[in-house]
């Protein structure tokens, strides 16, 4: 957390060497970036496009092994 706060202020010191219309360009392009992020995180996922994902994490496991270890923690 703290290095978050250095470097927020650290970045704070340096809008302050910009100009005024410098300023408003950074918010500008900050507000941009985070509305093409948010809808980046916001559009649908495509359940096709998943199949497959995770798949190297199953290769190294018996999975029928894994099954039975976690049908039995539900009788606990």
């Amino acid at each position: 957390m703290a290095t978050v706060i250095n470097a927020l202020e650290r970045a704070i010191d340096l809008t302050t060497q910009l100009s005024d219309a410098d300023r408003l360009r950074l918010i500008e392009l900050l507000v941009a970036q985070m509305r093409t992020q948010r809808e980046r995180e916001d559009a649908e996922v495509d359940m096709l496009s998943l199949v497959g994902v995770g798949a190297e994490l199953w290769q190294q496991l018996d999975v029928d092994a894994y099954l039975e270890r976690e049908r039995a923690s539900w009788e606990r």
